[in-house]
């Protein structure tokens, strides 16, 4: 069995390496921003989603971004792919922080396969949490305490995600995913002013590169009556896809 390889900055390495932990620490001392990213046969079929969600987050926080610097990081992440032989289904996680005036990323590769056998999606509500809308909240970041809490809620609870609300009571998302409901034969989601990330997959979906049930969501605020009272709820991430939730609990 090879060992697995991470790629720091277009330089292959075990993931043993010193400079890898280093990085990890590193990573855990600034802002950062992470992308999870598919891969199916080489592909990356929301590199697209990915890329623009990086630009834009970078750009708003004036970091330096070289036009090069997003086809360099795709070149890097096919390098770790073939160096760990994923040639199937596999799941990237991109690392990504600024430290004097350079930016600095990590990709990570493993195996992905299909959950055809995942069970029921059981959901809660969680409790004493709230997601803050702010200049960052659109972007996927590592000041992710919040969602690592609700997380540790649904193991506790017996449940495989939970929703977040927000200071006003609204539903916002879940602990990795969108958060999505058919009412009245219409998709709604709710809007980004409500805290939630700009998730690739949700964004495909507004933009109509992606499709779902014919139709296009509309963004607006939901409320904890307004997922009871659904004729169905789903949540959705660019790993995942859509996935209906069979059962919540509020």
């Amino acid at each position: 069995m090879h060992a697995a390889f991470v790629n720091i900055d277009g330089v292959l390495m075990p993931e043993g390496a010193a400079a890898y932990a280093d990085f990890l620490q590193d990573f855990k001392t600034h802002f950062g921003l992470i992308e999870t990213i598919l891969s199916e046969g080489g592909r990356l079929p929301h590199w697209n989603g990915h890329d623009h969600r990086l630009r834009t987050s970078m750009e708003a926080l004036g970091w330096p971004l070289h036009e090069e610097w997003p086809e360099q990081v795709y070149k890097e992440i096919l390098a770790a792919l073939a160096a760990n032989r994923l040639t199937g289904r596999a799941r990237i996680r991109l690392r990504v922080f600024k430290s004097s005036d350079q930016i600095h990323y990590l990709v990570e590769s493993s195996g992905f396969p299909f959950e055809r056998n995942a069970g029921l999606l059981n959901i809660g509500l969680a409790v004493g949490l709230a997601v803050t809308a702010d200049e960052h909240s659109f972007m996927k970041n590592n000041q992710r305490a919040v969602y690592e809490a609700a997380a540790r809620q649904a193991r506790e609870r017996g449940f495989q995600d939970m929703l977040l609300l927000n200071a006003a009571g609204h539903v916002v998302e879940s602990a990795i995913a969108n958060v999505f409901i058919l009412q009245d034969n219409r998709l709604r989601t709710p809007p980004l002013s409500d805290g939630c990330v700009q998730g690739v997959f949700r964004q495909g979906l507004l933009s109509g590169t992606i499709y779902f049930q014919g139709s296009r969501p509309e963004e607006s605020p939901l409320t904890p009556g307004d997922i009871e009272n659904a004729e169905a709820v789903f949540l959705g991430n660019a790993l995942r896809g859509m996935r209906r939730v069979d059962n919540v609990f509020l």
